[in-house]
């Protein structure tokens, strides 16, 4: 039927016998609903398909319901973008490894960031005696990113606001590249 001619709330099935069975396909069934945000056949589908071994296909269409109650329903702005940032950190809880992509961003990022930092000569010890060890950027972006986690790093390291940053020849270059002269507010700021 046309879009709006097809109203599934309430409807109850236990397998698909004809027809195509892949999420992409029937999600175009659902759509032919009309407009407003009704969860059950969405629900209902993802269960036939969880229970047919499609656990891929259930999941798009639980997301599917996701985006639905995001463009139909009444939400406020806040709830919005917190709705939002689930889509894009975990796939509304349906795909929780794909923060790990944030997470290995921040610490590639971090290790930049702090590789820069250390060779400015920004980072500096804590403590006089913390001098002779060796920073390392990688492990000291990666102990401030995770809670709880001590790899004697941190403590012992810490960007300097008051640093003058020193300047330091580029690799395919003869003249001092200039750090500016907030790099170690700007690595307080991202700690």
């Amino acid at each position: 039927p046309k879009k709006g001619n097809l109203l599934l709330d309430g409807f109850v099935y236990e397998r698909i016998g004809e027809g195509p069975t892949g999420a992409e396909k029937r999600l175009e069934w659902l759509a032919r609903q009309p407009d407003g945000f009704i969860p059950q056949p969405f629900r209902q589908l993802a269960k036939v398909l969880r229970e047919a071994g499609d656990d891929a296909g259930a999941r798009t269409v639980l997301i599917a319901m996701e985006d639905a109650r995001l463009k139909h329903s009444d939400l406020s702005a806040v709830q919005r973008a917190v709705r939002w940032m689930l889509w894009a950190t975990v796939g509304y809880g349906y795909v929780p490894l794909r923060a790990l992509w944030y997470i290995v961003s921040f610490v590639i990022l971090g290790t930049l960031l702090f590789w820069w930092g250390h060779t400015a000569h920004v980072i500096t010890p804590i403590e006089t005696k913390d001098a002779l060890a060796q920073a390392n950027p990688f492990i000291y972006s990666l102990e401030n990113f995770l809670p709880l986690v001590d790899l004697h790093m941190a403590k012992h390291w810490m960007p300097d606001p008051n640093a003058t940053p020193v300047a330091l020849v580029g690799p395919f270059s003869d003249t001092p590249s200039q750090f500016p002269q907030s790099l170690g507010n700007i690595l307080r700021w991202y700690l």
